[in-house]
Formats: structure tokens, C-alpha cells, sequence
């Protein structure tokens, strides 16, 4: 877990580390790299050790930190960003090029922990491999490119869109390991992402690559009450 504190005034690169320190403890892996400038930044930005978070001021000299962001996302567009500012003038410039959250200075360290803890969730979801054994093969997967998972006669075989992975298994253990990444269960045999929900009909989903899966009428409820609030958490 790689993060980033890129802000011109020392006051506020220290504030937000020490915010941070509390959650080394939870990840002994996390590393904290600050810089000064956003040029800094640029031109220390190693594409083979990507930066997870980034903590970035708006009002910076020479490139502001909206134009370094613009760069930095070209390089990789999964980084979570934190914009750093005074001014609530610059908040529909930050969220158009991708946003996380925008953080008022001065940085209340409550309202900090909740966003921190938000984007943590969200860091989960981005990374988390999903590891799929079957006789001689394993195959690793990341979470947000599965589509749905079906169980048939204690098998499960998992779509990613390209390929199908067959492993042995209970549809009911990986419902319970993949529900607070977003999955929901519609179906006796059928455990969907709900990122790739397009229409929920009567007896059908529609997924966004074209597939259709079957949608029981004792689980349609609870897929509705779990899909509203899935759309809801992910609106900006």
C-alpha cells in the first residue's frame, strides 16, 4: 500500500502523516513518500511501484495539482486521489477528472479517518485477487473483473468476460467472502458483481457484456435492496 502526500506548505504534509500513522499498525506494509511540488512528483512517479493513494494540493506554484493529476491518472487510473484545498471553487474541476474526496484545509482528522476508511474499502475491491484451483491449474483473478459465478452440481465455474474457471466449491462460501465486495446472490446457482448490472427484470438480469442470468422470485427483493444501495454508495 503505496501513498503519496504531495503539498507545497510542510504544515500540511506533516498533518496528514501523522493522520496516517495510526493505520500502520493495521498495515505494516503501508509506505508514506511526500514531495513538495507536483514536478517532484512527475518525474519521481515509477510506473513499477505504482502509487495506491495520493494526498494532492489544488493550489500548488508552477503546475497546480489538478494538472498533476491529469498526468499522474495517464500512468495509472486506478490511483485513489485525495484533493487538498482552501477553496470549494475547485470541487467540480476534481471530481471531472476523477476524484476520490475533496479534503478542506484545515483537515479535521474525524472527517479524515471516515474518507481514509472509505478509500481503504475501495483499495480492497480494486486489488483483491481471487484465486481459482481446479486438478493441476490455479488461476488468479482480480475481483472487479468477475462478472458472475454459477454453481452446478458442486462446481463453480466463474466468468470473467473472456474466460470461464471451473473450481469445486459452495456457492454459499463464496457468497459470504464476496458480498462486501459488491456480489449478491439472485439465483439458487447464480452469485453476480453488481458493477455489471444493466437491467433487472422480472425473471432476468441483463449484464453489461450481454449475458443473462435468472433472478429467483424469493431472492428479487433483497437483490433490489442490495443493488439500490450499491448504485447509491458508488454515485459521486
Amino acid at each position: 500500500m503505496h501513498i503519496a502526500v504531495c503539498d507545497d506548505e510542510k504544515l500540511y504534509r506533516n498533518k496528514i502523516k501523522n493522520y496516517l500513522e495510526e493505520y500502520i499498525t493495521l498495515y505494516p506494509e503501508m509506505s508514506i513518500v511526500e514531495f513538495s511540488c507536483g514536478e517532484d512528483l512527475i518525474n519521481a512517479y515509477d510506473d513499477e511501484q505504482k502509487i495506491d493513494f495520493l494526498f494532492l494540493d489544488i493550489e500548488m506554484k508552477e503546475i497546480n495539482g489538478i494538472d498533476t493529476a491529469q498526468e499522474i491518472k495517464k500512468r495509472n487510473n486506478h490511483i485513489i486521489i485525495f484533493f487538498i484545498t482552501s477553496y470549494v471553487n475547485f470541487v467540480s474541476d476534481t471530481f471531472r477528472i476523477g476524484a476520490f474526496q475533496f479534503l478542506i484545509k484545515p483537515i479535521d482528522k474525524d472527517e479524515f479517518r471516515k474518507d481514509f476508511n472509505r478509500a481503504i474499502e475501495q483499495y480492497k475491491v480494486n486489488n483483491y485477487r481471487y484465486i481459482v484451483k481446479y486438478k493441476d491449474s490455479t488461476a488468479t483473478l482480480e475481483i472487479k473483473d468477475i462478472i458472475y459465478i454459477e454453481a452446478y452440481n458442486r462446481h463453480l465455474f466463474i466468468f470473467d468476460g473472456i474466460n470461464r474457471y471451473e473450481c469445486i466449491g459452495k456457492l454459499k462460501d463464496e457468497e459470504k467472502k464476496l458480498s462486501f465486495y459488491g456480489f449478491v446472490r439472485c439465483h439458487q446457482g447464480f452469485l453476480i458483481n453488481m458493477a455489471y448490472i444493466k437491467i433487472i427484470d422480472k425473471t432476468l438480469i441483463l449484464l453489461k457484456n450481454g449475458d443473462n442470468v435468472p433472478i429467483s422470485k424469493r431472492l428479487r427483493s433483497k437483490v433490489m435492496e442490495d443493488f439500490n444501495r450499491f448504485i447509491t454508495r458508488n454515485i459521486v
